[in-house]
């Protein structure tokens, strides 16, 4: 975790109402309790980001209980932040976004003219490739989004892949397609998506982690939410043999982003890779309707990257007013802390190699322990036992 001080800081006027605040060609507007239309607009184009989306924001929190702030150059936005005023601290609710590091002070330094109570601005889990800022500022890793950027033909990236995973997309397809006449996969978005299909989906997911003795969470509640967004981006492919769903996924479509979510099969088809090609027909699908990345999310899984995932870090930020504001915030600077150290041992400990040496030097701990407690306990030499005493 990177720790930056630096007092330095001259704040610009402070912008009072909803009429832009300029500063040479920038314009900068806050809306209070709300997102108004055209910010959503800017917003989802800007960002073309499922985390940073009208849809997501609508579904997942009170609307009227959020602060809207956008800068533009001239009508282009330049950062489209949503945020909830917390006390005397905010947080940005927008993330996995790449954060600009100049367009990040310029909105911690409007927010803190704007608000003079607020000493701290949070943000989470977002790309922030930079590591300091001209004020006080905590930063740890958080997640990752593995993410794989996708040419303009699915020829391009079949030929892409590696020799074995292009060898085995077109072996156990042809297997499967041979074997089983009926299969067929189709893809389905925003209104063709019916609440039965992603039912079915889901699970067939449950069902697959109920083969490897997990229970899977979520109920009607999980369905219903899923649905919502589904609606305005949702991205459904399915394969089914004989009329019932053998593989799927759901995921969302905005812009030219693409981000997967549930993606499930019957464990009966385990043996004709049925998972591995649901995935790669579903980043097909996406090409053929001309995305530029094609989003896993979190969790580092294999066959992620054996499609070309890149893994890019995802991490909590945390900015000061001034040092002696991230003093007034113990709580928050203390929580960020022990965050970022909990991260980087977790990080630490999942290294293969790490992991490894961490188990060997268990195993030569017990045995040095066993090794021990058997010192302690067998006769010295040249010692009787308590029964050779006894016989004595």
């Amino acid at each position: 975790m990177e720790l930056h001080y630096d007092d330095a800081f001259n704040p610009l006027p402070a912008s009072l109402s909803q009429e832009p605040a300029f500063n040479n060609d920038i314009s900068i507007q806050f809306y209070e309790k709300g997102i108004p239309q055209p910010a959503a607009d800017d917003m989802d184009r800007l960002y073309q980001n499922l985390y940073s989306s009208y849809a997501q924001f609508a579904m997942t929190r009170d609307l009227g209980a959020v602060h809207t702030y956008v800068a533009r150059r001239g009508g282009d936005p330049l950062a489209v932040l949503v945020f909830e005023k917390q006390g005397r601290s905010i947080r940005v609710v927008n993330s996995v976004i790449k954060l600009d590091q100049q367009e990040t002070a310029r909105f911690v330094r409007e927010v803190f003219s704007r608000f003079p109570d607020v000493g701290a601005v949070s943000f989470h889990a977002v790309q922030a490739e930079f590591t300091s800022l001209p004020l006080p500022m905590q930063r740890y890793r958080r997640s990752e989004d593995i993410v794989v950027s996708l040419p303009p033909t699915i020829n391009e990236y079949l030929d892409s892949l590696g020799k074995s995973t292009k060898k085995n997309v077109k072996y156990y397809m042809n297997k499967l397609k041979r074997n089983y006449p009926s299969f067929e996969y189709r893809v389905y978005q925003g209104k063709d998506i019916t609440e039965q299909l992603v039912r079915d989906i889901v699970e067939v997911k449950r069902a697959r982690m109920a083969d490897k003795n997990q229970v899977m969470t979520g109920d009607d509640g999980e369905i219903e939410r899923i649905m919502k967004i589904a609606r305005v981006h949702g991205l459904v492919g399915v394969a089914t043999i004989d009329d019932k769903v053998a593989a799927g996924s759901i995921g969302y479509l905005i812009g030219g982003h693409a981000f997967g979510g549930v993606l499930a099969h019957d464990p009966q088809y385990d043996s004709y890779w049925i998972g591995m090609l649901c995935c790669y027909q579903t980043i097909s699908a996406c090409i053929e309707r001309g995305c530029k990345e094609y989003h896993f999310q979190w969790g580092k899984d294999e066959y992620k990257f054996r499609l070309l995932g890149v893994q890019r870090d995802l991490f909590d930020v945390v900015v000061y007013r001034s040092t002696a504001h991230m003093l007034l915030h113990p709580s928050l600077a203390l929580r960020t802390e022990v965050g970022g150290r909990f991260r980087e041992f977790k990080d630490w400990l999942t290294d293969p190699q790490n992991s490894e040496k961490l188990a060997a030097r268990a195993a030569n701990g017990t045995m040095r322990f066993v090794k021990q407690l058997r010192g302690q306990t067998a006769p010295k030499k040249n010692e009787s036992s308590p029964a050779e005493t006894a016989d004595a």
